[in-house]
This record gives structure tokens, C-alpha cells and sequence, in this order.
């Protein structure tokens, strides 16, 4: 695994735009990474004859605190906005609270139409104490009431993390 000495050596990092530059040989200058898969950037690096590969937001972390993160969360949900104001630690559940969910019926975190009932569900998940759990905070008559119902909990539970669409 690459040291945060052995990656400045290598790389520049902005904070402030969340770019790596190469600093040396025939890249020098040149913009570092590609698309490593869902929107996240993947930077290969050599270290002692032996290629890496490494997510940019793990290199920014490492490049300015110098130490890995456990994990990271991209507060914006944009994967390849490494800037540093971006980038927070988090838990594994903590960056899931704060991830895009695209199965949420109509664009709204929590909630579902229940045709049976013909109401609105409300229902939340987390994590505590390593176990998931999940809430159901109840069948509305409108879809704005389960959207309520959910953002009220998500205050509770899942706090700075929370997202509501």
C-alpha cells in the first residue's frame, strides 16, 4: 500500500478542485485518473516496480491527513467530486444513508405506493449495533404525509447523513 511520502512524490492534489497532477516523467502536469466504474476515479500508481491501483477519494485522504480512511462519504453523492470539503469519513451504514436510491417510488427516499391498501408506506432502514433494521412508520393518505413521516425519522436516525430523494 502507498505511503502519503511515496504518493507526494508522485502526485500533486488540489483540495480545492480535487484534481491529481502527475509530477514527474512523461505525464508531468497532466491531469491523473480515469472512470474506475460508477462515476468514481481510479488512479494507477507505481511503487517499487509494482502497479496500484487506488480510488482518488482514498489517495486525497490519505495525500492530506495521512492515514486511510475506513471509508469515505461523498457529501454531494457526486463520485468524482474529490474535493476535500467533499469528502467526510464515515461508517459503511453512514455512506449508504447518503447514497442515490433509484428504486424510490416517485423520487422520494422511504416511500412506496401500496396499491392493496391504496395509501401511501412509509419505512426506514438503518444500522445499530453492526445489524440492519428496518422501520415501518406507517401507511398515509398522501404521499406528501409519507414523505414527512420518513423525513422525520431520518432526522432521528441517520442525522448529517440523512437524504431525502
Amino acid at each position: 500500500m502507498i505511503t502519503q511520502e511515496q504518493l507526494k512524490q508522485r502526485l500533486h492534489y488540489d483540495p480545492g478542485t480535487g484534481v491529481f497532477t502527475w509530477l514527474n516523467g512523461k505525464r508531468k502536469g497532466k491531469t491523473a485518473g480515469s472512470n474506475g466504474g460508477r462515476g468514481y476515479l481510479q488512479i494507477t500508481v507505481s511503487v517499487d516496480g509494482s502497479r496500484k491501483k487506488y480510488w482518488a477519494h482514498r489517495l486525497a485522504w490519505l495525500y492530506v491527513h495521512g492515514s486511510w480512511p475506513p471509508e469515505i462519504d461523498h457529501i454531494n453523492r457526486n463520485p468524482a467530486d474529490n474535493r476535500l470539503r467533499n469528502l467526510r469519513l464515515a461508517t459503511r451504514s453512514q455512506n449508504g444513508m447518503n447514497s442515490l436510491r433509484k428504486n424510490a417510488a416517485p423520487g422520494f427516499r422511504g416511500t412506496s405506493f401500496d396499491v392493496i391498501r391504496n395509501k401511501w408506506r412509509a419505512q426506514i432502514q438503518t444500522t445499530i449495533g453492526g445489524k440492519r433494521r428496518y422501520y415501518h412508520l406507517g401507511y398515509f393518505a398522501t404521499k406528501e404525509e409519507a414523505v414527512a413521516a420518513y423525513a422525520a425519522a431520518a432526522r432521528l436516525l441517520h442525522r448529517e447523513f440523512r437524504r431525502l430523494t
